[in-house]
């Protein structure tokens, strides 16, 4: 028997993929969409979102993304695996992005810079607004990228921006920008994910337990308090801990996960490691 059967689900309640369908939208998540939301809306050109490792950004990026309605707008995701790239390189990966599938790493970046926008242009004329979130947006610790970014941001055409850009990364993000007066100056919108608390934990196990299709959870108001105090609420880590605990207990015939277990399961994956007293 493996814990789906034991536990009465249907799929995996705490993977690791970033699956839209477990979006748990607690008040500081919904207050983040709304701000990030009416920026892109109103294209003002550069919102931020910044937050610690593991607090549900690329979530919230994918949930915004999902939301905007594909006739009104040419949106994309991009994920720079690299921080340290060429303009080029930089360039051309995100005019394929936005579906400028001529755009060669090897052109110069003024060209790379003409191609997009005359793309833009089109778009605009079809009606479509650009968006573009720039997932672990690392790539902005570069100088020289930053510039080239600058310039993206000043695309236009009869006076009406062509393209809004929503920077996610971690707290480093906001160095990048101070580095820069000139691009911090831009940043037109910015918000903060932080854990969860432990109510909102709580919540959190009980949403994804239901997604799944878990009637009865296998996790007491106690084990929840446990799970957030050994993991300060941070929602990556959560699953983590509780993906494990599922399999713990099944292992163990038990149908309700202790706190001891938890703690248990906490050690074994090194989670103390990662909040030193």
């Amino acid at each position: 028997m493996d814990y789906l059967e034991l536990y009465g689900l249907s799929e995996e309640p705490f993977g690791p993929a970033l699956s839209e369908r477990f979006y748990f939208e607690s008040p500081q998540h919904a207050a983040a969409r709304i701000r990030l939301t009416h920026a892109v809306c109103t294209m003002k050109g550069l919102a931020v979102l910044v937050g610690d490792l593991g607090t549900g950004k690329s979530m919230l990026a994918r949930r915004l993304l999902s939301d905007l309605p594909e006739h009104e707008y040419r949106a994309a995701l991009v994920v720079f695996v690299h921080a340290h790239l060429s303009p080029s390189v930089f360039l051309s990966r995100l005019a394929r992005c936005l579906g400028v599938p001529e755009a060669d790493s090897a052109a110069p970046p003024e060209d790379l810079l003409d191609q997009l926008l005359m793309h833009l242009m089109v778009e605009r004329e079809a009606g479509r607004r650009a968006v573009v979130l720039l997932d672990e947006a690392g790539v902005l610790a570069d100088r020289e990228l930053r510039r080239q970014f600058r310039g993206l941001l000043s695309l236009e055409h009869d006076g009406e921006r062509l393209i809004t850009f929503v920077v996610v990364g971690t707290p480093e993000l906001d160095d990048y920008l101070r580095a820069d007066p000139a691009l911090l100056q831009r940043v037109a919108c910015r918000t903060t994910l932080f854990a969860l608390e432990s109510q909102g934990t709580r919540e959190y196990i009980e949403h994804r337990l239901r997604i799944a299709g878990c009637n009865v959870t296998p996790f007491p108001a106690e084990t929840c308090e446990c799970i957030h105090g050994l993991v300060h609420g941070i929602p990556r880590l959560i699953n983590n801990l509780c993906d494990n605990l599922l399999l713990e207990g099944c292992l163990s015939g038990r149908a309700v996960v202790s706190p001891q277990m938890a703690e248990e399961a906490a050690a074994a994956l090194g989670i103390p490691a990662l909040f030193p007293a």
